[in-house]
């Protein structure tokens, strides 16, 4: 078992590094940046106070997981899509950062915990996923919030300005 733990810094991959066999990477009070996505297999990523910023695909498979604790966030760096075939996770707060973030259609279930706002050139499809927005959800104009086939809950108040497509 492979543990690489990160303390008060930011850890940044340029090209998408293989996590692989029971590896867990551990990340305290600092930043993990994944610049050209990341395969993820066996494995979890594991935030503290941190910082979790995805570009590109990140995908996780056998077992794989994210664990956040509820100070830690997600960040997108550049357009993400990720893809896990648990189908199931959960993010404490997201901010797509002038990005789209994509689900693939192995995700089932995703739900954010913390306020959300869709910006002008911001888009998050969720597809076949059944997305849960927990708090409040703003999406502004130029902003897409676009789902397929899967469902979408806002467990707070919606401000909408831009566009919620759906199917």
């Amino acid at each position: 078992e492979n543990t690489i733990k990160l303390s008060n810094g930011n850890l940044e991959f340029q090209n998408s590094p293989t996590l692989s066999n029971s590896s867990s990477l551990s990340v305290e009070s600092g930043e993990l940046i994944f610049q050209s996505g990341a395969s993820i297999s066996g494995s979890s990523l594991d935030f503290t106070s941190s910082i979790f910023k995805p570009s590109g695909t990140v995908s996780l498979v056998s077992s794989s997981n994210f664990m956040f604790d509820s100070d830690s966030s997600v960040v997108l760096e550049g357009d993400t899509t990720i893809s896990d075939d648990m189908g199931s996770f959960s993010w404490p707060s997201l901010d797509l950062n002038g990005n789209t973030l994509t689900l693939a259609s192995n995700i089932t279930d995703m739900s954010v915990e913390g306020a959300m706002s869709i910006g002008t050139g911001e888009s998050l499809n969720s597809g076949t996923s059944n997305l849960s927005l927990n708090s409040t959800l703003a999406i502004d104009e130029g902003g897409t919030l676009l789902s397929g086939s899967g469902q979408v809950q806002i467990g707070g108040a919606l401000t909408l300005d831009g566009d919620l497509v759906q199917g």
